[in-house]
């Protein structure tokens, strides 16, 4: 068991971003197909059952789904919650 402990070591080591987010930069974080995390956020731009749109640094994030709901809201933070089926990003020139 002690080599499959340090292949899953191997493979976290893998995936740890190579820096740690720096403030004023956007994360978003998927829990499963149910919750949306959105940090550093610039606020809403759509609000729908159906799709939600928020504006981050360089453009636009839309969450879309059914029965989505923002179920918290910072001026840091934004949890979307609901079915969700794809997250798009869109690039804006700044």
């Amino acid at each position: 068991m002690k080599s499959g402990k340090r292949t899953i070591e191997r493979m976290a080591g893998a995936v740890t971003p190579d820096h740690p987010p720096m403030l004023g930069e956007t994360i978003t974080e998927l829990y499963s197909d149910q919750r949306v995390l959105v940090e550093g956020h610039k606020g809403l731009v759509e609000y729908g059952t159906e799709k939600i749109s928020v504006r981050v640094k360089f453009g636009k994030l839309c969450v879309c789904g059914m029965h989505l709901k923002v179920v918290h809201m910072t001026q840091l933070q934004l949890i979307i919650k609901g079915q969700i089926t794809s997250i798009k990003l869109t690039r804006e020139a700044q």
